[in-house]
């Protein structure tokens, strides 16, 4: 029974089988785009032509897609925005980071002039500097830092730095700053992340009717969907 040969063309058979069906398949998947701004714009021509033609689906009319294209477009501008508008306020807060951790030494020198270099060690908990790799500074974590810089700010009164160039003016400033941009951007994080699962859903939804409407266009002209789908807007060629 194991010595028997497998017929030809059965095997053959099965793999042109197979190999059709792969290429039906990448077809289909062609004539949604893959990109949000091509499946965006796909959408758009989509909705002005099904609102022209007599082809229902029975769960969505062609003014709720539209509405449900609106929301999507909508979505993607948000993210994107916020988005390009994060860079900047990013590089502002690096830049920031960067200079605390110059600046800070002149903190650790006036504790040193009042202490002793061997004693001011015993102060700098009290300013939110602590040793981070083989350095004394303030925490890199951007929470951390913030509460650090109020901690500094409360050192620099008690110890009667507040009227030295680096004392009380210097340091509000950057702490204001500092906590104004650190809070913007988690703002901004969050509505970033909103719009995401916002954009993700609807963009199911629209590949859906999408899907939806290539089905319902071939299974009303068999013989010239290909044709048809062009007249809607279906290009595959162009994603």
């Amino acid at each position: 029974m194991f010595g028997e040969d497998i017929p030809l063309e059965i095997v053959t058979s099965e793999v042109k089988e197979t190999e059709v069906e792969i290429i039906k398949r990448k077809k289909s998947k062609q004539m949604i785009p893959s990109s949000d701004v091509d499946l965006m714009s796909l959408a758009r021509i989509i909705a002005g032509t099904w609102a022209t033609k007599d082809l229902p689906l029975q769960w969505l009319t062609p003014e709720e897609f539209n509405t449900i294209v609106d929301t999507f477009e909508n979505a993607l501008k948000t993210k994107n925005t916020a988005t390009a508008r994060r860079n900047p306020v990013t590089m502002r807060i690096r830049e920031l980071s960067k200079i605390i951790d110059v600046e800070i030494e002149h903190i650790k020198n006036y504790l040193a002039e009042k202490y002793g270099k061997s004693n001011a060690k015993s102060y700098y908990a009290k300013f939110g500097i602590t040793k981070t790799s083989q350095a004394y500074k303030l925490p890199r974590d951007q929470e951390f830092k913030i509460v650090a810089l109020e901690q500094l700010l409360q050192g620099i009164d008690t110890e009667g730095f507040t009227e030295k160039t680096y004392g009380a003016e210097f340091w509000q400033a950057i702490y204001d700053e500092y906590k104004t941009l650190v809070n913007s951007v988690t703002d901004n994080i969050i509505n970033v992340s909103e719009q995401v699962g916002t954009k993700k859903t609807l963009r199911a939804d629209i590949k859906e009717v999408l899907n939806s409407l290539i089905f319902l266009i071939k299974a009303h002209n068999p013989k010239n969907y290909t044709s048809e789908l062009r007249v809607w807007g279906f290009h595959k060629e162009k994603y």
